[in-house]
């Protein structure tokens, strides 16, 4: 890591957004520059165009490296997409004590072994085998029969037991999309790699949100991205591949316009719900490939995009009946 410079890369399907920050030895990040480009060649977390996508991310970091006034480095990136699958996993290993009969104390690189213990038991399991865990997150341990135990640092015990939630991205998006950065002339390792919804939860979201229980829905531009916490525990995600960009293109159909026109009026004038509606007003609207602008009413425009999100809002409820029960949520 050059200097203590890190760059976050936010690559979306609307637009590709970069961080040059320098986090110094108190672990403390000042931001040195950011960066923007409309995201081409990606399409609902998918890489769809290679060229077109390192093209963009170039541009963005470029932005960021003018203000930051150095080179991007030591890079991570978030990934989504419906091929992201989830899996809990158990691990299980001995204590050694100093004799036979005596249990031992737990130290750090138990719990990782127990953690990497739980990881192998989902990697040979059928379905998984062209995937890579991104994240194995700790539920809860159990020490010689004494379950839910949070942290088990510093406790004895014969047997430590893991109960660990796993999240796989499948091997051939995450190449895919570590060759875009690398061709727009980046060094990558791939194990920088976050899930969007771990990465969101750190800003959107306090330690007593997570703790009480809540659900993150973040409606982007090609996916809705579902996050159920609980217990401080990340412990349900899911992806839905319909999002802003399925309001926009709703909005260019029916109003016969532009792409670019129906995303500013989505912007600018869209309304999901009727309170704010200006019954008398009506935007002028472009035509399609030179023919005239019409009138069309903040009315009309509105309904439009509040049927498409109703239907948004209502996938993201199927999916949470068979995720949660209400009580697991509060905060």
């Amino acid at each position: 890591m050059k200097h203590g410079i890190i760059t976050a890369l936010d690559i979306g399907s609307s637009y590709v957004r970069s961080i040059i920050a320098r986090l110094d030895e108190n672990r403390e990040i000042s931001v040195l520059g950011i960066g923007e480009a409309p995201t081409l060649g990606m399409e609902q977390g998918t890489v769809t165009d290679i060229e077109a996508l390192s093209k963009t991310i170039r541009a963005s970091l470029e932005e960021a490296e003018t203000l930051a006034k150095v080179s991007a480095d030591n890079i991570f990136v978030n990934i989504t997409g419906t091929h992201i699958k989830t899996q809990l996993g158990d691990g299980r290993i001995s204590i050694s004590g100093l004799s036979p009969n005596e249990p031992g104390e737990i130290d750090t690189e138990h719990v990782q072994q127990v953690i990497e213990d739980a990881k192998n038991s989902v990697k040979i399991q059928k379905g998984f085998e062209h995937s890579r865990i991104l994240h194995a997150m700790p539920q809860s341990y159990v020490i010689d029969g004494q379950a839910n135990i949070k942290n088990p640092i510093s406790m004895n015990a014969f047997h430590l037991t893991a109960q660990v939630y796993t999240i796989l991205a499948e091997i051939t998006p995450i190449r895919n999309l570590a060759k875009c950065i690398e061709l727009a002339g980046y060094e990558f390792d791939s194990e920088n790699i976050v899930l969007n919804h771990v990465a969101l939860s750190h800003s959107a979201l306090s330690r007593d949100e997570k703790r009480l229980g809540c659900i993150l829905i973040d409606i982007g531009g090609g996916t809705c991205d579902i996050a159920l916490y609980n217990r401080g525990s990340l412990e349900k995600i899911a992806v839905i591949p319909m999002a802003g960009h399925n309001i926009t293109e709703d909005l260019a159909i029916g109003l016969k316009t532009t792409i670019d026109s129906a995303e500013l009026l989505k912007c600018n004038y869209g309304l999901a719900l009727t309170d704010g509606i200006d019954p008398n007003l009506e935007v002028e609207v472009e035509g399609i490939s030179g023919r005239p602008a019409t009138k069309r009413s903040q009315q009309l425009i509105s309904h439009v995009v509040s049927r498409r999100v109703e239907e948004i809002l209502n996938l993201c409820y199927n999916k949470l009946v068979g995720l949660y029960t209400p009580e697991l949520v509060t905060a």
